[in-house]
């Protein structure tokens, strides 16, 4: 049985919509700041020649690994807290009494497409779509105005070339990063690692943008429905 949201069950999501900017800029400058230091590392450790086994390569290695553990904790939270400002909103659509064919699906929806393969290609481009449906005033049953319908297509075409870059990037690491032997080898996998991140950034800042708009968007309905702000 579904469950019928009220008026009493709106919260506002400015502040989930803040934490995800926050975190995820840190996410951002931790990314490029791992690459600039696995570029110098590596190419420090070809040009000195440096043995896998001596202390100063082991003690390089150790501080990726911790960097790279913080920077994954950092990608799940940055994820969460996007998730959970995608079910808010959801959320309060219904209970500003949106109409349910603009918002389009329930709370869980806005996480579960994410985590099944092969939808997870196209679905959550349509939970970004009704997030703004359902809180943008120009929104009809025919769809958005064309500039935002048009953000989020761009937003979820650099975020499918990432992903499909991704993988690519880590085999090219994985195959090759034992046989580093030539700083043209590092360079090579360094430059791949850079158009990956150059379209995660775009994506990610792609992201924040739609999530501030739609924020906004539900802020004002919020005022004229509930009196809120």
């Amino acid at each position: 049985m579904r469950r019928e949201y009220t008026q009493e069950d709106y919260l506002p999501a400015k502040g989930l919509a803040q934490w995800t900017r926050y975190i995820t800029h840190y996410l951002m400058a931790a990314q490029v700041t791992l690459w600039i230091a696995q570029t110098v590392i590596t190419a420090v450790e070809v040009t000195q020649q440096l043995s896998r086994q001596s202390e100063q390569h082991r003690l390089l290695g150790l501080g990726e690994d911790a960097f790279g553990v913080i920077l994954v904790l950092t990608y799940l939270a940055a994820g969460t807290l996007f998730l959970a400002w995608s079910r808010r909103i959801v959320i309060n659509a219904y209970a500003m009494g949106a109409d349910k064919r603009l918002i389009g699906m329930r709370p869980f929806e806005t996480w579960f497409w994410w985590l099944i393969p092969i939808a997870n290609f196209f679905a959550p481009y349509g939970v970004m779509k009704h997030l703004a449906m359902a809180t943008h005033d120009g929104a009809t049953d025919e769809g958005l105005p064309d500039e935002v319908d048009t953000a989020i297509k761009s937003w979820w075409f650099l975020t499918v070339i990432a992903g499909c870059l991704y993988p690519y990037a880590v085999v090219r690491l994985v195959t090759g990063g034992n046989a580093f032997d030539d700083l043209g080898a590092v360079l090579i996998v360094q430059s791949i690692w850079a158009v990956v991140l150059f379209f995660e950034v775009l994506t990610w800042s792609l992201c924040l943008r739609l999530v501030a708009q739609v924020t906004r968007w539900q802020e004002r309905k919020a005022a004229d429905c509930l009196g809120w702000y």
